[in-house]
């Protein structure tokens, strides 16, 4: 038989005794239960929203520390802070590298000068020994061929000059580049870089701060969302109280169908059937008291986690306890890190172009070592013909004694001048090695600086910006998820106080209905009791009502909650034995 619901109880016939009265109350008392728990029901669903939307905001706060985007956006402003701290040192470093540089560029001029010098003073002497040798032929065609290649020496080192030349022009324009950045460090450092050092500190510490309130608060959140659960699949209470209040109504419609038809006309009978129903009545008031009572204290115990939630956003935000005071200081404290940022990526701007210009320095000075390799072996060639020319001019000088000796004082002449030539050319091997050296060094101080773009640092502040929104928004949302679920546990909790309120009205129809008269077990003859006793068997759908119904059967009848019966396998019985 299905159970029936309030609404069809107006339809039922009038009834006489307790259980006209007994029908009534517990009409009354299960429609006053469906509403309360409809609504404890509505609003517990609610709440069940409410968290969800709460893991949710702290999932986004999650997401934002798990990606590191806040974490990279704090790390650049370090790495810029102590990337303008070193500027001035570095500068001061290059400085001497430079002046080192010019240095091995004067005495390279220096050292040109000389072998183009000695480079002419060997073009006279080839005229010499032309003039000295009276025109002889074979003196005429050393001499020719002397000076073409000296002539080509000659060329090697006016290029040599204008490779210096480009070298120097690129160290005027590192100086005043360097210079500039040395004037610009003078207005920021170091206080710009200090404030972005403490800048990253306080975010890095309000970033951990925030991680941790995000990770306990999402802590409680699930358990919070666990205990819902458990309240939501309790409020099935209020349903089997008024199942069982309809399954006991129910009864007081078969006494009225009984009493109608004269089978329950006997006091025995009667008596035996308001027992039965007192029976049912009073153990669902006890049921309902008891998981009633265990619920509500559950929910209360939800509102102390959802008030702990709500002190967590309260103490683990910012210190100020003045919203507005904390979004004023949220907002200086952005301001002033965009001032510093600005000048920061100003001062960066400028020291990019700084490294721009050394890395072109570098460039030129390893084109000038290129040429100066090139250029000194070829001017290593000229001497050492020259010098091979002079000893065959002093061997053929053997062979002429009219001129031999005037021309022979003129090939030792050349002879000593091409010494010279090697000397000098030492001179310009041992500067080409100090520029190699000082190349490497800076090259080196290039390489180990961190390089950092000043739409980095914008690109920084904005992330910082984004991420302070998110975090801000997903928070604001769970502060005020926390006070609605309070809200909404406290009118859940009212609701569930109303309703058992009426567990007493319960347990007061139970004791009405019992009989005044003593009990005594009537006979299996009593047949109109008996059609009761069926009736009432199959209105039940739930293992208690059976149990209590068997201390009711009369002698010789079934016991309907054995387990062999199979009932207690269906649908109805196994959503019984679940609910708590």
């Amino acid at each position: 038989m299905n159970a029936l619901r309030p609404e069809a109880f107006e339809d039922a016939q009038d009834l006489s005794g307790p259980s006209e009265n007994a029908r009534t109350q517990l009409h009354a008392i299960a429609c006053d239960l469906d509403g309360h728990f409809d609504r404890a029901g509505a609003t517990l669903g609610q709440t069940v929203e409410t968290i969800d939307i709460i893991l949710a905001s702290l999932q986004e706060v999650a997401q934002v520390f798990e990606h590191g985007e806040a974490a990279s956006s704090v790390a650049t402003l370090t790495r810029a802070a102590t990337r303008l701290s070193q500027v001035a040192t570095s500068v001061t470093e290059r400085a001497s590298d430079i002046a080192r540089i010019g240095d091995v560029s004067r005495r390279l001029y220096r050292h040109i000068d000389e072998v183009q010098r000695c480079l002419r003073v060997l073009d006279i002497y080839a005229m010499n020994v032309k003039i000295a040798a009276s025109g002889a032929t074979a003196f005429v065609e050393f001499a020719d061929q002397m000076s073409r290649k000296l002539k080509a020496g000659t060329a090697e080192t006016e290029g040599f000059a204008q490779t210096l030349l480009t070298l120097d022009q690129s160290l005027s324009r590192m100086q005043a580049i360097d210079a500039l950045l040395l004037c610009e460090c003078r207005k920021i450092i170091p206080h710009v870089p200090d404030r972005l050092l403490r800048d990253a500190d306080a975010l890095r510490a309000h970033q951990d701060a925030l991680a941790e309130l995000a990770q306990t608060t999402g802590n409680l959140a699930r358990s919070i969302q666990t205990e819902l659960a458990s309240a939501l699949s309790a409020i099935q209470v209020g349903d089997r109280a008024r199942q069982r209040l309809e399954h006991a109504v129910a009864g007081c419609d078969l006494m009225a169908v009984h009493l109608s038809g004269a089978t329950l006309d006997q006091p025995s009978g009667r008596d035996h059937a308001e027992r039965l129903l007192a029976a049912l009545v009073e153990e669902t008031a006890l049921e309902y008291r008891r998981d009633a009572t265990a619920l509500l204290s559950a929910i209360g115990r939800l509102g102390s986690s959802a008030h702990g939630l709500s002190a967590l956003q309260e103490h683990g935000g910012d210190t100020t306890s003045d919203d507005v005071e904390a979004d004023d200081a949220s907002a200086l404290f952005l301001r002033r890190m965009e001032d510093d940022i600005a000048q920061a990526a100003a001062m960066i701007a400028q020291l990019h172009r700084a490294d721009a210009q050394a890395e072109e320095t570098l460039e030129v000075i390893v084109t000038t070592l290129t040429e100066v390799t090139q250029r000194v072996a070829a001017i290593r060639n000229v001497r050492i013909d020259v010098r091979q020319m002079a000893i065959n001019i002093g061997l053929r000088c053997r062979k002429v004694e009219i001129i031999g000796r005037p021309v022979s004082i003129i090939a030792n002449e050349i002879r000593s001048h091409s010494d010279k030539l090697d000397t000098l050319i030492a001179a310009i091997n041992a500067a080409e090695g100090e520029l190699i050296t000082i190349c490497e060094g800076m090259r080196a101080q290039s390489n180990d600086g961190d390089k950092i773009a000043g739409n980095e640092l914008d690109r920084a502040l904005e992330t910082i910006r984004d991420c302070a929104q998110t975090t801000d928004m997903a928070l604001a949302t769970v502060e005020q998820g926390s006070i609605g679920m309070l809200d909404l546990l406290e009118q859940t909790a009212s609701s569930l106080g109303s309703a058992l309120e009426r567990a007493p009205e319960i347990a007061e129809v139970a004791r009405n209905l019992v009989p005044t008269t003593p009990h005594s077990m009537p006979s299996d003859e009593h047949e109109g009791l008996c059609a009761f006793l069926l009736a009432m068997a199959n209105t039940y759908t739930m293992a208690d009502e059976r149990l209590i119904h068997d201390r009711f059967r009369l002698p010789g009848m079934p016991a309907i909650a054995a387990p062999s019966r199979g009932a207690l396998d269906d649908d109805d019985d196994v959503f019984d034995d679940g609910l708590f």
